[in-house]
């Protein structure tokens, strides 16, 4: 399946942005060391859970700044491919981990950057996953919750979305909360880029991270990957019947040289269309928006997204109106961040 016919296929992204595969050199790229692999703790999960903190549904609890763990190193913030965490699933970053390891006390609140990794926007994580969960939260401003550890070993999410956790930086003193600016577009810029952009001269590049809207469909995507891996709906339907009537000896060695493989090839494919749909939108946006010659950090394979181009002001201000724009933030070069580029 060509470029085109994937973009079409699975995300029904707007025809300025489908396009073939663009070979956008590595000579363009910015030297860079990766971050070291997070050791992350996945937790298998299915549905969303409350807990009580001291508040009942639908209240909202407050907390003071001072009074929260954050991330005060590269290492505490320090992102790494997380290409791995599948729907229905939470995982915790090393730098998050080792932080509750590093606690004494149980009542001890942690800044907790939310990462989503289907591809699902803020609007739909805050109101299906977010919103109900009972703590204090900052996610549509700052994209964070802060949570006791039990807390956040409580949390179950739908198999709508994949969700990392990772230990925050704590706000600059001079980006308050809700500092942010939402052009007419619907083009957020987040507060810490705001602030750059005023201290900035007209010629300065400043590094960047750009999210793009895109709205992939999963359902497409899983039968697509089927299709690919030479897996039917009618072989998942005898599987399962299968192994209501084998015996467990028999249905082990089913299971095992069956029904495993058949799943592994879906679930690799799964991975492909998803890299091979990112690669070309995030390129295809590049050149759309005349940027394919820019310094960049990378392009992710893992989400809609462009890692640590250098922009001027007025390139900044001129993709803020760009309604395919869903965020850009500042991109700190010495956090070594990278989503699946």
């Amino acid at each position: 399946m060509t470029g085109k016919l994937i973009l079409d296929a699975v995300g029904g992204i707007s025809d300025r942005y489908i396009m073939e595969f663009v070979d956008v050199t590595q000579k363009k790229r910015i030297n860079w060391k990766p971050a070291a692999l997070a050791a992350c703790l996945c937790l298998a999960l299915t549905a969303v859970l409350l807990w009580s903190n001291g508040t009942r549904r639908g209240t909202t609890p407050t907390i003071a700044y001072e009074d929260v763990i954050w991330g005060e190193n590269i290492e505490d913030m320090e992102a790494s491919n997380y290409g791995d965490v599948k729907p229905g699933h939470i995982c915790i970053s090393e730098g998050l981990q080792n932080a509750f390891d590093r606690s004494n006390d149980a009542r001890d609140v942690f800044a907790i950057r939310v990462i989503e990794l289907t591809g699902a926007s803020e609007e739909q994580v805050y109101e299906e996953f977010i919103k109900d969960l009972g703590v204090y939260e900052e996610y549509l401003s700052r994209g964070m919750i802060f949570a006791t550890q039990e807390q956040v070993r409580e949390i179950l999410v739908s198999d709508r979305f994949a969700i990392v956790f990772e230990l925050a930086s704590k706000p600059s003193d001079t980006t308050p909360v809700g500092a942010d600016y939402v052009f007419p577009s619907g083009c957020k810029i987040y507060g810490n880029l705001v602030d750059k952009l005023a201290e900035a001269t007209d010629d300065e590049l400043l590094p960047v991270v750009i999210r793009i809207r895109d709205n992939v469909d999963l359902a497409t995507v899983e039968e697509l990957a089927m299709e690919r891996a030479g897996v039917s709906a009618e072989d998942l339907l005898f599987y399962e019947n299968q192994t209501r009537i084998l015996s467990d000896a028999e249905n082990l060695v089913f299971q095992r040289d069956v029904v495993m493989p058949a799943y592994d090839r879906i679930r690799h494919e799964r991975v492909t269309i998803l890299g091979e749909y990112y690669q070309q939108l995030n390129e295809g946006f590049l050149v759309n928006t005349g940027l394919s010659d820019a310094q960049y950090e990378s392009v992710s394979t893992l989400l809609p997204c462009i890692l640590g181009i250098r922009l001027t002001k007025g390139q900044i201000y001129q993709l803020a109106s760009d309604p395919q724009v869903s965020w850009m933030d500042y991109y700190e070069d010495s956090a070594a961040e990278d989503l699946g580029g």
